[in-house]
């Protein structure tokens, strides 16, 4: 389910600034569990432009997390952003997803909710650094 990881790590704006000495999520490689409709693992190797953007400020974080979801012409609704926690609806003319996501700099948990064709779809996302990407 890429569209799951793209939510988490897309929506929280991943392009942005650079990164800062307190990371909340650190770039490496990851083990991402998901578990839900689609339960797997996975392992992804994050770089640092793509761990830049949740690094930034609260109003980085939340312009290029609203910037990413115009782009797709989407819409960002009920924004909350505390430092660690990251909670945000995106409505599109398909569905609509509930995120919420905290990030420990090694170590992040998310669960997304879906609502699409009537139904709702829930994935529980839990990320670990495994160290440098190889």
């Amino acid at each position: 389910m890429k569209t799951a990881l793209w939510l988490v790590l897309g929506f929280s704006g991943l392009l942005l600034s650079p990164v800062r000495a307190a990371d909340r999520i650190h770039p490496g490689e990851w083990e991402i569990v998901y578990t839900g409709d689609s339960p797997r693992t996975t392992k992804m190797c994050m770089t640092n432009a793509m761990t830049r953007g949740m690094n930034g400020t609260l109003e980085e974080v939340r312009a290029d997390t609203e910037k990413t979801a115009a782009a797709r012409k989407m819409t960002i609704k009920d924004y909350k952003f505390d430092g660690i926690t990251l909670s945000y609806t995106v409505i599109s003319p398909e569905r609509t997803f509930v995120n919420t996501a905290s990030y420990r700099g090694d170590t992040f948990e998310s669960v997304i909710i879906t609502k699409a064709g009537g139904k709702d779809f829930t994935t529980r996302q839990k990320g670990r650094r495994l160290g440098a990407c190889p």
